[in-house]
């Protein structure tokens, strides 16, 4: 078992691939659905499904009081400078798949995970530049 530290963006990506790893529990061109499949707010309690976005949301709170706008903008910035677009283009695209997500959520773990080794000590996602639309 390794004692290295975990960032909160990592965790977060990892809360949020939990939240769809059924593929029941993902969607497109929504950050939420309910269960009849029409978009929701995340301060509702009637969420089923989410897109990638709505995910990594709901990961850092939204919709709570533990809400953490800055962790999940620190985690929209580390992604979107790996996807190189933004992360609502790449879950949308009608190629997309369950499938792609849940793999692309996995490269991501493993990036930020090496960033954490690489920056532990440091303050995590200091290489990080790109501006998010969410933020």
């Amino acid at each position: 078992m390794s004692d290295r530290k975990i960032s909160e963006r990592t965790k977060s990506m990892m809360r949020a691939k939990k939240l769809i790893a059924q593929e029941k529990h993902w969607t497109k061109h929504a950050s939420f659905r309910n269960e009849s499949g029409y978009t929701t707010i995340a301060e509702l309690q009637d969420i089923v499904s989410y897109c990638m976005s709505g995910a990594i949301q709901r990961a850092h709170g939204y919709g709570t009081p533990s809400y953490d706008q800055n962790a999940a903008c620190e985690t929209y910035r580390f992604i979107e400078n790996i996807m190189i677009l933004p992360i609502a283009t790449f879950n949308d695209n009608p190629n997309t798949t369950h499938a792609d997500v849940l793999n692309k959520f996995d490269e991501l773990i493993g990036l930020s995970l090496a960033d954490d080794q690489k920056t532990e000590g440091k303050h995590a996602g200091t290489k990080v530049f790109a501006a998010a639309n969410h933020c």
